[in-house]
């Protein structure tokens, strides 16, 4: 087993064949606590329907060298502030919920597991129940952002051309301007 250069988690190598898959469970909790998971492996037969059932996270890292700590197997484990920030949305208050997330699922200090499970990750994505998109936390805090504009008069402008265009474009382009939408592959 390999350490991971942050806790004291050890990762068992996945198997090369691709017949096993990490996932985490997000331990149920109130919004303020801190965030608890665990992570364990699974069988994942290629083209089985019976597999494991997931969600899988899109999100982006953020600044790898802003971390904050969350508990992960009884053990501290550090992860970046967008996807801690992820986690704890994501986190129900009565009920666990398994999810696929690359930066826990995947050992990152073994450069080996990283370009395998790379390579698998079209499969992975395609077999999850839902793929969840984090765009992030609001801009700010107590306002009408892109991430919620469902709610704001800017859909109302694309749906019924009610209201003023100029705050819409801007809405949009907030909303398109999320560190999200460059990323390398969507």
């Amino acid at each position: 087993m390999e350490k991971s250069a942050n806790t004291a988690i050890s990762y068992k190598p996945l198997p090369a064949d691709g017949s096993q898959i990490r996932l985490v469970t997000i331990l149920p909790g109130p919004a303020h606590k801190k965030v608890k998971c665990t992570v364990e492996s699974f069988p994942f037969i290629k083209n089985e329907a019976n597999g494991p059932k997931y969600e899988a996270l899109s999100y982006v890292w953020g600044d790898a060298t802003i971390t904050t700590p969350i508990t992960l197997n009884s053990q501290p484990f550090q992860v970046t502030t967008n996807l801690e920030a992820a986690l704890r949305v994501l986190r129900l208050k009565n009920k666990k919920r398994v999810i696929w997330v690359d930066a826990i699922c995947i050992n990152q200090t073994s450069i080996q597991e990283r370009n395998q499970e790379v390579r698998r990750m079209r499969e992975i994505y395609s077999r999850a129940e839902h793929v969840i998109v984090w765009l992030g936390p609001e801009l700010e805090p107590g306002t009408t952002t892109p991430v919620n504009c469902v709610d704001c008069d800017a859909a109302a402008i694309i749906l019924d051309g009610t209201g003023d265009p100029i705050y819409a474009i801007l809405m949009l382009n907030r909303f398109f301007s999320r560190p999200w939408f460059s990323r390398i592959w969507v």
